[in-house]
């Protein structure tokens, strides 16, 4: 039998995919995500320095937006993931 207690989700991932064209501005995007959930994110993204001339690949991660336990942003040149983790009391 099932009942409620069996499927509690305890987080979610939402993924943007950019097209190979797009100019994406990665601090700009987390900075905008940042700006609509602000109350779940209290710190400011950060980036992810890399070396000059070094072969990045185009899902490594550019900016970074940690809220605690609310979950993450992760921007990369490929795409976003919005990764929300819901309250135990769901």
């Amino acid at each position: 039998m099932l009942d409620s207690n069996m499927f509690k989700p305890f987080s979610f991932q939402i993924a943007l995919f950019f097209g190979p064209d797009f100019n994406l501005q990665p601090l700009a995007i987390a900075t905008l995500i940042k700006d609509k959930l602000g109350s779940m994110f209290s710190v400011e993204p950060s980036t992810i320095p890399y070396p000059p001339n070094a072969p990045i690949p185009l899902e490594a991660p550019k900016v970074i937006l940690q809220g605690d336990s609310n979950g993450q942003i992760i921007v990369s040149s490929l795409r976003a993931d919005l990764i929300l983790n819901l309250k135990s009391e769901l």
